[in-house]
């Protein structure tokens, strides 16, 4: 996907995903829950990803949705799940937790 791509190519501090990626008004087969698992599993063999902290967001407005995209991202190894609507301070406040705890696991 586009996603792996970018993250193969560049350097980036944090991975906030969406669960459900849609393209063209369908959802995407390897979205969001693709991604974590790929990151957490094929890609932590890599130096970058193998410490990359994770958000999984999602949105879907079906309740029974909800009830398994969320607990199926932390099982993939998401370090925070957070339901939509976003709460922009708090996710500010994520990020910049999860970006300092993740600097203090690097290796030196």
């Amino acid at each position: 996907s586009e996603a792996r791509s970018e993250l193969w190519y560049w350097d980036f501090d944090i991975l906030i995903a969406d669960l459900v990626v849609r393209k063209g008004g369908r959802p995407v087969a390897d979205g969001g829950l693709g991604l974590i698992s790929w990151v957490r599993h094929t890609a932590a063999m890599t130096p970058g990803l193998d410490y990359l902290p994770v958000i999984a967001i999602s949105g879907e407005q079906s309740g029974r949705a909800m009830d398994i995209l969320l607990p199926t991202a932390d099982r993939l190894g998401a370090d925070l799940v957070i339901e939509k609507p976003v709460n922009l301070q708090e996710l500010f406040q994520s990020i910049v937790s999860l970006t300092q705890q993740h600097a203090k696991t690097l290796p030196s």
